[in-house]
């Protein structure tokens, strides 16, 4: 397995030991010599500042501040780290609410519960290459990550679904449907894009970058999607 993180700083943040340690594990066996732990989200913002990580895997579902909350921190320097510290989110929840606002958070990757080495392995690598611009804080602020927390966490029942396009209805003009690992970038979403419970995940007319669609791949084991409705990119 490769040493990826040898030059690294990595802070992981679940409320959960077991599922803290197996991830510690994996990262100490990917050359991690610095590892930063924290069992809550206001544990993990006050062990930025006492060592600031390059990396951080956070996990949704944590007591107080959920791992939204902390990247929401993050991109708007209530961290007090790099505003653009690479961010992996874990989770086992699909809902749509959450996926958009990671999304919309600039969240670097996602993987879906449980984790394994492999996959660990292949999002820390993708992630440390990449580059990318953040936006300014204010584009950030408006997250209502808060909400988004109280209502998965406390149970509270998700807004009412919106009816999913009928399977059989007419593809539109010139769309086709396509398996979602064979999508070009800059293919155009030509029929809403939903989740399981039949929120939508992607509005029509969305164009699909190279970002949107790892990220919508990440998640493939919790949302189940298989191929998208889309008009492809002119030659």
């Amino acid at each position: 397995m490769k040493q990826l993180l040898t030059d690294h700083v990595v802070l992981i943040a679940d409320d959960e030991h077991f599922s803290r340690m197996f991830v510690v594990r994996m990262l100490r066996e990917l050359g991690c010599a610095e590892l930063i732990e924290a069992n809550n989200g206001a544990q993990a913002l006050l062990r930025m500042k006492e060592r600031v990580p390059s990396v951080v895997v956070l996990d949704f579902n944590m007591p107080g501040l959920t791992g939204l909350d902390v990247l929401k921190g993050i991109r708007i320097g209530k961290a007090e780290v790099p505003r653009g510290t690479k961010a992996i989110m874990l989770t086992g929840n699909s809902d749509v609410a959450l996926v958009k606002a990671a999304m919309a958070l600039d969240v670097d990757s996602f993987i879906v519960k449980p984790v394994s080495l492999n996959v660990l392995s292949g999002r820390l690598e993708k992630v440390i290459s990449e580059t990318r611009e953040i936006r300014p804080v204010a584009d950030y602020c408006t997250i209502p990550t808060e909400a988004i927390g109280r209502r998965l966490l406390g149970g509270m029942p998700a807004a009412p679904a919106a009816p999913a396009a009928a399977s059989d209805a007419p593809l539109p003009a010139g769309a086709m449907v396509i398996r979602l690992d064979a999508i070009p970038a800059g293919a155009i979403v030509a029929r809403d894009v939903c989740a399981p419970s039949g929120d939508v995940m992607i509005g029509s007319a969305t164009v699909l970058s190279d970002r949107l669609l790892r990220r919508l791949k990440e998640l493939q084991p919790a949302t189940k999607l298989e191929q998208i409705c889309v008009f492809l990119p002119a030659a």
